[in-house]
């Protein structure tokens, strides 16, 4: 009989975001199931998320960008003789793989959440795409978020047989408190019950387009419709969005929220979900909006187009299109009803679609587990 596989997983992101949700899912996952533990960045959201939950992670105090991470997270895979190797973002798929393939890991797991060709540009892009490549010379296996991913990775060169589709999976909530969750919320952020509002949660980056949202709500207000907007996350181009409200003249219907770690319960604030992304695996975000009945108006890419239908269970526009977004929402606003057939679909599509029994199941089988 065999030991059972010790599992160490690397995510070293300062950001907290969708991979991060699903690091937290998966280090619950093998709790209690087998030896395990979770390499981050030093007082970072994500280490302090597992650190309240009690499941087991182990700091580094050096810079992602610090070469001797390598040395670190090797002497890690040594000390605890971890078997599997998963990493989770292109600075942990670097010194992860490095570390590995000198520690003669036995399985190495390179799980990529989104298509790095499309949410990245100039020497980012480059970097990341021969990480990518590098992981795909050590014939290590990936794990792709999305069929857009997976669609991504092999025409990079990655082998059909090495990738494995594990979408992300969610636990659906108790919806019975929406309407109170509603309430509260709303008096919180000085909202009356009658504003429309707007929520979008995600990275402030580039790739996630919330430029464009801030003007479409812009070309709202020109149309003579009264909207609130919440911005939820953090991140690199908070600047720029905060010069773009501000240019636009729109600081009273756009709000920049910051990082919260209350997006459940901040979700049902809203009248309609908005991710306004150039590229997209199969965000955490955008299925939890689904799991509150929302109505969905998004960009019609990656993982997005594959997994939503346009009037069916979303509304799809094209990327970087300011007026088919503020369309977009303009319907919402003009047929509530609509809305909510929309907002169902989307729901009943992800309970039966994206369960987190059926992510937590293949997730064990890919680390040679069984429950």
């Amino acid at each position: 009989m065999t030991d059972k596989p010790s599992v160490l997983i690397i995510s070293l992101s300062k950001h907290f975001g969708g991979a991060e949700v699903r690091v937290i899912e998966t280090a619950a996952l093998l709790q209690g199931k087998c030896n395990y533990a979770v390499v981050t960045l030093k007082d970072t959201p994500l280490q302090h998320k597992l650190q309240e939950r009690g499941l087991n992670t182990i700091p580094l105090s050096v810079s992602k960008a610090n070469p001797t991470a390598l040395l670190h997270i090797y002497k890690i895979i040594k000390s605890g003789g971890f078997s599997v190797v998963d990493a989770h973002n292109p600075q942990s798929q670097l010194w992860g793989l490095l570390a590995a393939v000198f520690a003669r890991t036995a399985l190495i797991i390179c799980t990529v959440h989104s298509s790095y060709g499309h949410t990245e540009t100039g020497m980012r892009k480059l970097l990341y795409e021969l990480i990518l490549k590098l992981n795909m010379l050590f014939d290590v296996s990936f794990l792709s978020v999305s069929e857009a991913v997976s669609i991504y990775l092999a025409g990079l060169g990655a082998k059909q047989s090495s990738i494995t589709l594990t979408c992300n999976g969610i636990s659906m909530p108790d919806t019975s408190e929406i309407g109170a969750l509603r309430e509260k919320q709303r008096a919180a952020f000085g909202l009356t019950k009658d504003e429309f509002v707007i929520i979008s949660v995600g990275r402030l980056e580039p790739v996630k387009g919330h430029i464009y949202l801030v003007e479409a709500v812009e070309a709202l207000r020109k149309a003579g419709k009264a909207v609130k907007c919440l911005i939820v996350g953090q991140g690199r181009d908070v600047d720029t969005i905060k010069g773009r409200i501000e240019a636009l003249g729109v600081t009273n219907e756009v709000r920049l929220v910051g990082f919260r770690s209350d997006v459940n319960e901040l979700l049902p604030i809203a009248d309609v979900f908005c991710m306004p992304s150039l590229s997209e695996g199969l965000p955490y975000a955008l299925l939890e909006a689904c799991c509150v009945e929302f109505p969905i108006v998004a960009s019609g890419v990656g993982g997005i187009a594959h997994f939503l239908k346009n009037m069916d269970t979303a509304i799809l526009v094209p990327p970087q299109n300011v007026p088919e977004l503020a369309e977009g929402i303009r319907y919402v606003m003009e047929r509530p009803q609509e809305g909510k057939r929309l907002g169902k679909a989307g729901y009943e599509l992800v309970k039966s679609k994206v369960s987190i029994e059926s992510m937590r199941k293949l997730m064990l089988e890919v680390y040679g587990l069984t429950q």
